[in-house]
């Protein structure tokens, strides 16, 4: 899941979703940079700049959701070969088909998957609740 707060991703055979930012943070303090679940390691938040790459529900900022997907992808995280797994994303309901497209070029150009399935959560849950 893809959300403006988190990043809920894991495996299909885990219990449940390892949840990570989907934020970029500069500490002015600290004068470190951190992506994701690093953010959990800043020791000052008070001087802690936050960047989100969705407002409103929508991906605003692609810069910022690429670094997050990078550092998912990293093998700090989940140590894989994109061209080895398939992907499935959920996204917002109505999402433009502009947004889509910017997904797509994320996830096959500068990640490197081989195959994604990208739907809204709700009809990933009706399509399991029908096949179950």
């Amino acid at each position: 899941d893809n959300g403006g707060g988190f990043v809920k991703c894991g495996w299909s055979t885990d219990d449940k979703p390892t949840s990570i930012h989907n934020a970029t943070g500069k500490s002015r303090s600290e004068k470190k940079f951190f992506v994701g679940k690093g953010i959990d390691s800043c020791r000052d938040f008070s001087s802690l700049f936050v960047k989100r790459s969705f407002e409103k529900g929508y991906c605003v900022d692609w810069e910022t959701q690429k670094a997050v997907w990078r550092h998912i992808c990293s093998p700090d995280l989940f140590d894989f070969n994109a061209g080895d797994v398939d992907l499935i994303v959920s996204e917002p309901v109505h999402n433009p088909s502009q947004l889509k497209e910017y997904m797509d070029e994320l996830v096959f150009e500068e990640l490197g998957f081989n195959s994604y399935t990208c739907l809204p959560a709700p009809k990933m849950a009706f399509e399991h609740f029908v096949r179950s």
